[in-house]
C-alpha cells in the first residue's frame, strides 16, 4: 500500500514538474560516475531523499548483459548499461549498474524484467547509490523507490 501511495505521489510530482516547466535533459552517465579525490561519488542526487524529485536521474543508454546471465534472478537482478557510443566525447564513456535485491523486499518480486537483450537502447530513470567505490542504480535498499527501463530502440552491442 505504502509503495503505491509512494508512486502515486512521485508520479504526480513528475506529472507537475513536466507542466510548470521544460523537460528535463536527460543526464549522462559519465556525469553520474564522477567521484572525488578520495574515490567518493559526487552526483548531488547521492546525497537527496526519494521524495525530492531531483534525486531521480534519467539517462539512456546501451544494454550490455542479459539480467539472468550474471544473478539468479529469483533473488537479484543486475544488468549494466553503457553511455550511447554515438554521444559526443566525453559522454561517449562509462557505464552503470541497475541492481536490485529481493531480499530487501520480497514483496512485488520479481519486479523486473528479464527480456533485455545485449545492444537494445533503453531509458532508465531511478536513483543513485554509491557502494564501494562505484555509483550504481538501485532502490537504495527499499522496495518503495523502484526504478524503470524502457526500451528505446533494438540495436546492436558497440565496438570494443
Amino acid at each position: 500500500m505504502l509503495r503505491h501511495r509512494l508512486l502515486i505521489a512521485v508520479s504526480l510530482l513528475v506529472c507537475l514538474g513536466l507542466a510548470a516547466g521544460p523537460a528535463r535533459a536527460l543526464d549522462e552517465i559519465w556525469n553520474l560516475e564522477v567521484i572525488d579525490s578520495s574515490g567518493w561519488g559526487t552526483h548531488p542526487s547521492l546525497s537527496l531523499p526519494p521524495a525530492n524529485p531531483a534525486a531521480w536521474v534519467t539517462f539512456q543508454g546501451v544494454v550490455l548483459n542479459r539480467p539472468q546471465d550474471m544473478l539468479n534472478t529469483a533473488t537479484q537482478w543486475q544488468m549494466y548499461v553503457q553511455a550511447l557510443p554515438t554521444n559526443p566525447a566525453p559522454y561517449n564513456q562509462g557505464g552503470i549498474a541497475l541492481y536490485a535485491n529481493k531480499f530487501y523486499d520480497p514483496t512485488g518480486w520479481p519486479r523486473y524484467s528479464n527480456e533485455w537483450l545485449p545492444g537494445d537502447v533503453v531509458e532508465v530513470t531511478g536513483l543513485l547509490l554509491f557502494y564501494n567505490g562505484k555509483t550504481n542504480l538501485n532502490e537504495r535498499h527499499d522496495g518503495d523507490n523502484i526504478f524503470t527501463v524502457t526500451l528505446v530502440e533494438h540495436g546492436t552491442l558497440p565496438a570494443p
